[in-house]
C-alpha cells in the first residue's frame, strides 16, 4: 500500500515547520525555512529538516530528491540534487538532517517538492519559491 502524504507548512516564530509521521513509517520534523534565498551565482543559505524510518522495507534505504534549482546534503558541505541513506538492513534509518539550499545556478522564482521515499512510505516537502538576486 502506498502511503502518500503532502506536508503542510505552518508559520511558527518566523520559520516553517513541516511535520508529519506514521507509526512505524517515515518521519518528518524541523524548520524548512521561510523561504530559501540566493544571490545570482551563488548558492543559497540552507535549512534543515530531520528524517526518520521505523520499519521500513529492509536494504531499501532512503532516497532524497530535490526539484530543480534545489539541492540536498547530509553534511552541509557536499550538496547533490539526489540523495540515498542507507537503512540498518532491517529498514530503520536513524534521524539524520538534511539540508536544502538552492543552486547557485537557481532561477528566480524556483519551486517544487522535496520527495522522500523509503519502499512503499512517500512524504514531500513544498520548498516554496526561492528568490534570487
Amino acid at each position: 500500500m502506498n502511503n502518500l502524504k503532502k506536508i503542510g507548512l505552518t508559520a511558527l516564530a518566523g520559520s516553517l515547520v513541516a511535520s508529519s509521521a506514521y507509526a512505524g513509517a517515515l518521519s518528518v520534523s524541523g524548520s524548512a525555512g521561510v523561504k530559501y534565498q540566493s544571490k545570482s551565482g551563488s548558492a543559497g543559505t540552507a535549512q534543515t529538516f530531520t528524517v526518520s524510518v521505523t520499519g521500513g522495507a529492509p536494504g531499501l534505504g532512503l532516497s532524497i530528491n530535490s526539484p530543480t534549482g534545489y539541492e540536498v546534503s547530509l553534511d552541509g558541505n557536499t550538496y547533490l540534487g539526489n540523495l540515498m541513506i542507507p537503512d540498518d538492513g532491517l529498514g530503520d534509518v536513524p534521524s539524520t538532517t538534511v539540508y536544502v539550499r538552492l543552486t547557485s545556478s537557481a532561477s528566480n522564482g524556483a519551486t517544487g517538492d522535496i520527495t522522500l521515499l523509503a519502499g512503499s512510505y512517500n512524504e514531500t516537502i513544498a520548498t516554496g519559491s526561492g528568490t534570487v538576486n
